[in-house]
């Protein structure tokens, strides 16, 4: 197996599929101020990196602020309060590696752009949570929205960093890994863009998330030159 001395992770797109649920609260918030998110939109996973506000001025160019602001809410109390997330699931063979990194007694964290109390409640719905040591996602309320590299340095404090590892699917994961002396592990199977991972230059390119706990188990083959 290959041993790290913690294992850190981006969380949608990387530990599991999240884009179908994550939609349905946009939707919600949407629609719930009179508005409509085409097909064409939603069905492009890389507009999920950007805000339900953001997505209403890409939408809607011109819009008021506080429709921007009312959108938002409406799909925080959505993802946070009423959904099940009942198409949220583990992608194949990461419940597997999960299983293997707690049984080696190897800390794990996440480290993620969802919001800290969504991403803990995803967790506590679908019982995920003992699987990692720690997790965070971006504070809102302390104003913890500044980009990966500066919010790793700060999460990694609470880690082994004899040799860790940082493993996403885009290339801003990549980046805050190089940035902060980990490991990167760049996935092509995620929401992210993979000609903008391979670009990046990651230690490792993981292609499926079989390829990815085969790394772990017994190493897996880089693509990454």
């Amino acid at each position: 197996m290959v041993k790290y001395s913690a294992v850190i992770f981006d969380f949608d797109g990387t530990v599991a599929r999240t884009a179908e649920d994550v939609w349905d609260s946009v939707r919600y918030g949407f629609e719930s101020c009179g508005l409509t998110l085409p097909e064409s939109f939603s069905g492009d996973s890389r507009n999920l990196f950007n805000a339900p506000g953001d997505m209403v001025e890409m939408l809607y160019p011109g819009s008021d602020p506080a429709l921007r602001l009312r959108v938002d809410e409406g799909v925080a109390h959505h993802y946070r309060e009423i959904t099940s997330y009942p198409n949220t699931v583990l992608f194949p063979g990461i419940r597997e590696l999960l299983e293997l990194l707690l049984a080696e007694g190897i800390p794990t964290g996440i480290l993620s752009n969802k919001a800290h109390p969504a991403l803990g409640r995803v967790l506590e719905v679908k019982g995920w949570g003992r699987y990692f040591t720690s997790y965070r996602g971006s504070l809102e309320s302390d104003g913890d929205l500044s980009d990966k590299v500066a919010r790793l340095r700060e999460y990694k404090k609470q880690f082994d960093l004899t040799d860790p590892v940082y493993v996403g699917d885009s290339a801003s994961d990549v980046i805050a890994a190089k940035a902060n002396g980990f490991h990167s592990v760049g996935l092509l199977y995620g929401d992210g863009d993979p000609a903008l991972v391979r670009e990046s230059r990651p230690d490792v390119l993981c292609e499926t998330p079989e390829e990815l706990r085969a790394y772990f188990e017994k190493g897996c083959v880089s693509h990454a030159e």
